[in-house]
């Protein structure tokens, strides 16, 4: 059981947690923000939300209920990441409540999650390789595309709490399906 002052409910749970991802991305140090810079800032913010929405939407569409909670530690993490030469990206999670006979729906709501950055990747590199060589819109969709494929393989790590240990355990054909999408792009995206 969490201790109680701990979590931060919507609509404030998104801000701090989307504050605290791009502190951690940009780091504290004082150097003049760059189109690197925000490409790679556009990349992990579009990665965070869309995986943390889809989580809540698929839910909500079963009939669960969903909604994001931030976690006090977890934004502290995130934010003191900033300074480390590795990011810790968990500033909270979607909370999903519901009948235990609704195990399906719960399923499909983890899923939604990687299936989601998987599809940012793909459709992130297919403009991107569209967009021509020497573009800065090229270099920005594609680095948006291995960023996605990565929060995807992240997520699909078959270790609790990650939704991959929970799709995992529902069924290995989907999960080695998301698996090979995500390691794909991964691969397609920072060879292009």
């Amino acid at each position: 059981m969490r201790p109680p002052g701990r979590v931060i409910r919507e609509p404030l749970s998104w801000l701090l947690g989307v504050i605290a991802v791009s502190i951690a991305v940009l780091g504290f140090h004082p150097y003049p923000f760059t189109l690197v810079d925000a490409g790679l800032l556009i990349g992990v913010i579009t990665g965070f939300l869309v995986h943390e929405f889809s989580h809540k939407v698929v839910a909500t569409r079963s009939g669960l209920k969903a909604g994001f909670v931030a976690d006090a530690y977890g934004i502290a993490l995130t934010v003191v990441s900033g300074a480390l030469p590795i990011k810790i990206l968990a500033p909270g999670y979607v909370m999903i409540t519901g009948p235990w006979y609704m195990e399906r729906a719960f399923k499909k709501s983890v899923a939604a999650g990687p299936a989601s950055n998987i599809m940012v990747s793909a459709v992130a590199l297919i403009a991107g390789l569209l967009a021509g060589s020497g573009t800065p819109w090229r270099s920005l969709l594609i680095s948006t595309s291995s960023i996605n494929a990565w929060f995807a393989l992240f997520n699909l790590i078959p270790v609790p709490p990650l939704d991959g240990s929970k799709i995992l355990r529902g069924g290995q054909r989907l999960w080695v399906g998301l698996l090979s999408a995500a390691l794909l792009l991964y691969i397609i995206s920072n060879r292009a």
